[in-house]
């Protein structure tokens, strides 16, 4: 489900951000680099977003780049032309699938950022196993993560003493159809 999300006007168009929170923030000095760096060359690696209707987008990547595009505007240090990669017709879980993907690639995890998505994606439904695919970690990872103290959410119960049964935190549809064939 997606929450209240940035909007940010860039020219005439306005950029729904709802994906701006997958990661960790830029911190404000990378986010001034990134946005000095915009003002004296522009935007060289296009949005990737979704075309709503009219002059709306949905990003699915380059929150920050729209967030230093806006802000470089508001200072009248503007305009600037934001390149579009445009997706086709994708699902919202195809879009986020597609936002982590992308950002992942790009970005080193600290082991607390690691630690914050597990629990973000596992509450969203995604299973131990997509988990750690997604993140390019060992399923134990995974289980380490979401069993921390102070952990909300489903985990899975203990696993009788000598069976080893994959712990999942949720089923989803198509494993529930699978498990009942």
């Amino acid at each position: 489900t997606m929450t209240t999300t940035p909007a940010l006007e860039v020219g005439y168009a306005l950029y729904e951000c709802p994906y701006y929170s997958l990661l960790t923030a830029l911190s404000a000095d990378a986010f001034d680099e990134l946005k000095d760096d915009i003002q004296r060359r522009g935007v060289l690696t296009p949005i990737k977003a979704r075309k709503l209707d009219g002059d709306r987008y949905r990003v699915v990547d380059g929150y920050h780049r729209c967030r230093a595009a806006h802000e470089l505007e508001q200072e009248g240090r503007g305009p600037v032309v934001l390149p579009l990669s445009l997706l086709g017709e994708v699902s919202i879980d195809e879009e986020r699938q597609i936002a982590l993907d992308l950002n992942l690639k790009r970005r080193h995890l600290t082991r607390e950022e690691r630690r914050a998505l597990v629990v973000q994606l596992a509450q969203a439904g995604k299973s131990i196993r997509g988990i750690a695919a997604d993140l390019g970690v060992p399923k134990s990872t995974v289980l380490e993560d979401l069993q921390r103290p102070g952990v909300r959410g489903r985990t899975p119960p203990p696993a009788p003493a000598g069976e080893h049964p994959p712990p999942r935190l949720s089923i989803s549809p198509a494993e529930e159809r699978h498990a009942a064939a």
